[in-house]
Formats: C-alpha cells, sequence, structure tokens
C-alpha cells in the first residue's frame, strides 16, 4: 500500500474501490473509464500557480502599484472575511483593462509549465477533466503525456460545446475534453471569481445548475487537488446526493489529512451530506502524497507489457540454454514450425487486396506463429535485394486514453507505426495538425509517409485484436483496416495487414468476428500439433521421452500448444515423469489448475450449462450460435451432429464441475 496512505480500514478500502472505478472494462463490448475528473487549484500550485489568497494578494500589490491613493481602502479590505465580496472589491479597484491584463499574466500562457504528477494525472483513464483552474497546465501535461499537437479545451459559457459533451458522454468515439467551469486565462471576462461572477454562474444563468445536476448524477467525479471548499460547486454535490436517495457515495476526492491515521469523522460528513468517498494522503508542507497517490494509480491500471520479440536469427536445431517458460514470449529457436498454416498465412500475405486474419483459442501459438512468418517474409524480401519491414502491435498495451476515445486510438496507433518503420515524430505533428476525422488523418500520414519507407511490402501485424471487442468503437477501426487491406493503388499495394484473433468464447459473442471486416479477410485457423510436431517441441526442453511417454501426455491435452509446453517445462524443470503430470490432473488439476479455471471463468451461464448438457448426454441440438462458440474456443468437437468436449483434460475437470 503506498506509504503516504493514511492509516485506517475505511481509507485503504476506499483507495482499492477507486482503483477499480477508474479501471476500464470490457462490459457488453464497451470500455467503462467514464469517470469525470475535478481538478482544482492545488494542482497547479505545485508548478507555482497562485492559490486564491495568493491570487488575491496579486490584485491587491497590482492595485496599489497602479494606484497609491488606493492604500487606505486596500487597508480596509485586508480584514475582510469574505473572500468573495474582497475579491469583488479588487476586481472594481483593478477596472477590466487591468484586470484583463493581471490574468493573463499571472495564468498565462499557453505553454504552461507542468511536471510528472500532471502527466500521470491526465493518464488516468478519465472521460474528461473538469477544472476550476484557469491555466492551461493540464492541456500542456496532455500534449506531453500523448505526444498530441494540442488537447481539446472547452470552457463553461460555450453553451453549443457543452452541449455536445453532456450528450455524447457515452460515445467512445468523442475524445476527451479539458472542461474549464471558471473560465479560462486567455477569457477574462468569462472568468468565475468575485461574488457577482459567482452569482451570475450558478444564480441567474438558469442552465447551470441542470448541466452539472446532469454530470454529477450520471457520471462518477473524482476529485484532485480540489479542497471542496467552493460553495457554490459543493452544493450541487449536495442536491444531487439529496434528490438521488440514499445509497453508496458515488464520488471520490483524494483530499489531504494532518495524522497518519484518520477519526472518520470527515469520511462520515463527506459521504453522509455530498455523496463523496475521501482518499486520505498524509498531509506535509508540499503536500507529496497527492502525486504519490496518483502515481500508484497510473502504475496499478497500467497494462502490462509482453516480453518483447528478440532480433530475428536463424532458427537452430540447438535447444536453448535453458527450459522456456510456457508463458515466454517468441523465440525462434524454441519455434515449433507448421508448414500448411505457415503457408496459409504467407500466401495471404504475398499480394495486396485481403487482409490475414489467424484464429484460434487463448494460448494456442499464434502469435509466435504470426511473429515467425513475418521476420520469414522479411528476410525472404531482403534476399531478393527488395525492401520490406514489418511493424508488430500489441493492443493489449494499449493505455486507458486509447482504450476509451476512437481519436487516441487511432493517434496510439499511428505512434506504433511510425516508431515501427522508424519514422519521424514530426509526421504525426504533421498528420493531427491537418483538418478533418482522426481516421482521415492517420489515413493521410500512412499514404504520405509511412507507405514510403518500403519498396515492396509494409507487413501491419496487430496482435490480441480480439481486446478491440472491449473499445466502443472497434466496428470504426475493423472498418478502417478494411479500407486499407483493399486499396490496391499506390502505394497501398505496399500494404499487408495481419491480425491475431482470440477466439475466446466470451469474446466470440460480441460478434466482432461477424464484422464485415472478416467477410473480406483470408482466415486461417491454429490447428493443434501433430505428432512430428510433438516430438520436435519435446527435443527443445531436451527431454528423451519415448514414442509411450509422449502418448500419455497426448492422450490429457492432445495437441493444444501451450498446455504441451507447461507439461514439458514442468519435466524439464523438475524432472516430473509424464505419468505422474496425468496422474495428478486427475485430482483437481494439477499444474493445469490455474488455466482450466481461468477457462471457467470465461464461460457464461448459458455456454456452461451447454458443455454440461454434452457431459451428461444430452441428446438436445445445441443452438448454432453455442455450438460455434464453444468449438471456436477449443472446447468442443462435432461430428456427424455428435458432440465431445475437445481433450480428456477439459471432460475431467468441467464434469466434476457439472456434477
Amino acid at each position: 500500500m503506498n506509504e503516504w496512505l493514511v492509516e485506517g480500514a475505511g481509507n485503504r478500502k476506499a483507495f482499492e474501490d477507486l482503483l477499480e472505478a477508474l479501471r476500464p472494462a470490457g462490459n457488453g463490448g464497451h470500455t467503462t473509464g467514464g469517470a469525470l475528473a475535478l481538478v482544482g487549484a492545488g494542482s497547479s500550485a505545485r508548478v507555482r500557480y497562485p492559490l486564491w489568497g495568493g491570487l488575491l494578494d496579486r490584485m491587491a500589490t497590482t492595485v496599489l502599484e497602479n494606484d497609491p491613493m488606493a492604500e487606505a481602502k486596500l487597508e480596509a479590505l485586508k480584514g475582510e472575511p469574505d473572500l468573495l465580496w474582497r475579491a469583488e472589491e479588487y476586481r472594481r479597484l483593478l477596472g477590466p483593462d487591468l484586470f484583463t491584463a493581471l490574468i493573463r499574466q499571472v495564468f498565462g500562457p499557453e505553454e504552461a509549465p507542468h511536471d510528472e504528477f500532471h502527466e500521470d494525472l491526465v493518464r488516468l483513464p478519465f472521460r474528461h477533466i473538469l477544472t476550476t483552474n484557469y491555466d492551461a497546465v493540464l492541456e500542456q501535461a496532455h500534449t506531453a503525456a500523448f505526444h498530441r499537437p494540442r488537447a481539446v479545451a472547452v470552457t463553461w459559457s460555450e453553451a453549443s460545446n457543452l452541449r455536445e459533451i453532456i450528450q455524447r458522454i457515452g460515445d467512445p468515439t468523442y475524445g476527451r475534453r479539458y472542461v474549464y467551469l471558471h473560465g479560462r486565462f486567455d477569457a477574462p471576462d468569462a472568468i468565475v471569481l468575485t461574488e457577482h461572477d459567482y452569482t451570475q454562474r450558478y444564480t441567474r444563468q438558469s442552465d447551470t445548475w441542470p448541466k452539472l445536476f446532469t454530470l454529477l448524477a450520471a457520471q462518477r467525479v473524482v476529485s484532485i487537488g480540489f479542497s471542496l471548499s467552493d460553495l457554490d460547486l459543493m452544493a450541487v454535490f449536495r442536491e444531487v446526493k439529496a434528490l438521488m436517495g440514499p445509497g453508496d457515495p458515488r464520488h471520490f476526492a483524494i483530499l489531504p489529512h494532518e495524522g497518519e491515521t484518520e477519526s472518520g469523522a470527515a469520511r462520515q460528513r463527506l459521504q453522509g451530506r455530498y455523496g463523496i468517498r475521501p482518499v486520505f494522503y498524509r498531509q506535509d508542507a508540499t503536500h507529496q502524497g497527492l502525486p504519490a497517490l496518483v502515481r500508484a494509480l497510473v502504475v496499478a491500471l497500467a497494462p502490462p507489457r509482453p516480453s518483447m520479440a528478440p532480433e530475428p536469427v536463424t532458427p537452430s536445431v540447438r535447444p536453448p540454454p535453458e527450459p522456456l517458460p510456457p508463458k515466454a514470449g517468441y523465440d525462434p529457436l524454441c519455434y515449433v514450425r507448421q508448414p500448411a498454416v505457415e503457408r496459409r498465412v504467407s500466401s495471404g500475405l504475398a499480394e495486396a487486396g485481403s487482409p490475414v486474419v489467424v484464429l484460434g483459442p487463448a494460448r494456442s501459438g499464434k502469435t509466435a506463429l504470426l511473429r515467425h512468418v513475418l521476420g520469414d517474409a522479411v528476410r525472404a524480401d531482403q534476399a531478393a535485394g527488395k525492401q520490406s519491414r514489418s511493424v508488430l502491435i500489441e493492443l493489449s498495451t494499449f493505455g486507458p486514453e486509447a482504450q476509451v476515445s476512437y481519436e487516441d486510438f487511432l493517434y496510439e496507433l499511428a505512434s506504433r507505426i511510425v516508431e515501427g518503420v522508424e519514422g519521424d515524430e514530426g509526421w504525426l505533428d504533421d498528420a493531427w495538425g491537418r483538418p478533418g476525422t482522426p481516421a482521415r488523418r492517420v489515413t493521410w500520414l500512412l499514404r504520405t509517409h509511412v507507405l514510403h519507407t518500403v519498396t515492396e511490402r509494409l507487413l501491419l501485424a496487430i496482435e490480441s485484436a480480439d481486446q478491440l471487442s472491449r473499445f466502443g468503437f472497434w466496428e470504426s477501426v475493423l472498418g478502417l483496416l478494411r479500407a486499407w487491406a483493399q486499396e490496391c493503388n499506390a502505394p497501398w499495394n505496399r500494404l499487408r495487414i495481419a491480425i491475431a484473433v482470440s477466439t475466446e468464447p466470451t469474446l466470440m459473442k460480441e460478434e466482432i468476428h461477424r464484422s464485415p471486416f472478416f467477410n473480406a479477410a483470408t482466415l486461417v485457423r491454429i490447428d493443434d500439433l501433430d505428432e512430428g510436431q510433438i516430438e520436435e517441441l519435446t527435443r527443445h526442453y531436451r527431454l528423451r521421452w519415448t514414442a509411450a511417454e509422449r502418448a500419455t501426455l497426448v492422450g490429457l491435452v492432445g495437441g493444444h500448444p501451450y498446455l504441451l509446453r507447461l507439461a514439458l517445462y514442468e519435466a524439464a524443470l523438475h524432472g516430473t515423469s509424464a505419468r505422474r503430470i496425468v496422474e495428478e490432473a486427475a485430482d483437481g488439476g494439477g499444474i493445469f489448475r490455474d488455466f482450466l479455471d481461468q477457462l471457467r471463468r470465461k464461460l457464461d451461464p448459458e455456454l456452461l450449462a451447454a458443455l454440461c448438457g454434452v457431459l451428461q448426454g444430452s441428446t438436445a441440438k445445441l443452438h448454432p450460435d453455442v455450438e460455434d462458440r464453444l468449438r471456436s474456443a477449443g472446447l468442443l468437437q462435432s461430428q456427424a451432429g455428435v458432440h465431445r468436449v475437445r481433450y480428456p483434460l477439459y471432460e475431467a475437470y468441467f464434469r466434476r464441475l457439472c456434477s
């Protein structure tokens, strides 16, 4: 647990719940990531922008510098406890011109300074970020964190833009906006600072409360660097809490707390009055706990990076120096060739016009096969004096921002393609500085720059493409890829697209495989390893098993590549015999238990009931969709209308589960 987190079971639980609330997760094919951030002056104070009291002091100093005769008035105002009224008087004494110049001077420029904390903050998967600040710190942090030419800023007074944000709050193709609740430094007339400003915004503007209420009632809000002392804004939280009725607090706030342990009183007040669960960090003079907690959230939410493929080398029959763990990344020295499948993939990549889709159950070797074929293709072209490149993109490593917004997804995709061809980062700035949709920008980037880095083929491979089903805009992505692949005119005739799709039972239900993209593609299904390939795999693990020992293992797991590697690794590492592995598997799953449990969790009740029916000898006909999903996931074999579970290991595990 983060060392800055205040002690207390309630606080630890609040931090864990905040983490889960922010975690993007698939839900009916859409990525949730729907929380809003509410960022206050505490975030910008880190880079020396003034807090409320500091701003009032700057206003008073400016008044005195320009009108020494106002000293008596200023001295009288120092004792005024109503800060809004004091700001009102300071603004009146400044006059419009001086006030405008002061706001621009204090909270500009566009190139606002920021630090790592701000980049961490904008990396969190917030739908939009609301702020009461006047500076452009968060916009600049967004540009730096995502390598974007410009973040999209909207002020509360821009009615049409604000209406669009509310109307498209659930649209994953609508990119993040930075919403300035109290105005931005470059439009001082719209700044909310004084008693008059607050009255105008929260009382006289009839649409302010309904719009804020809509946002706070429909979306989770996480306050960061916001002291919860803004009475008008907090009144909206209170109204939402009252009208929504009893229930668990919906919102969160990361707040400082004196002392290492909380008493619980402040938590009860915030939860009961405003529906806000506080996450307290230990207060110190520089508020180091705030960036520490935000960093902890970023680290916990970051997707794991897969093992990177080593540089292509000539395959060798020499075994690896150590047995390769079954979950290790692709290693050409340990790769077992599947000539028939490889030929189909290579044939599909030979000519432009049709993408290639490699299909198979989880951990069936799709990634290794795809990487091996692409490596062979590039080496063959190079040997013939042709210039080709391969770019491999792992979708599971795309961050939360790219999972929520279509625009950010395409920017991340474009960035990785440019990096893969060793292109100029300026290409991205050129593309994103152009008018038009994000799809048109990335298409222009490929046509104008990327495809001219090769004279023969650019092999673009997307791994874990099944992850697209978690993104609400997957149809748009596949439609764009299809359009690229089917364009046969130069320079598009140099592009080849291949994707690897895991036919998981839950993912298949999202019908991503029924996209028109797949109708236009060359589909290649991964097969089980045959007897000769299993013998070769056994040699890679330096095992001198007899044909009978190999048959013992195959009798349990068939030719499933991952399950075979799991067993062979166990045998190579611990000397466990094939018979012992099979016997232990009969008692709860043995070394295969984790894999089997993961497989079970992917089955919804409908699929599990169908599988149990097959095991119990039911003669009822399976629904075609159910049969297709079970077969594609590697769970079922069907012949002449008769169904059976594919591997004895699966049969034994699910038979116990169904009994």
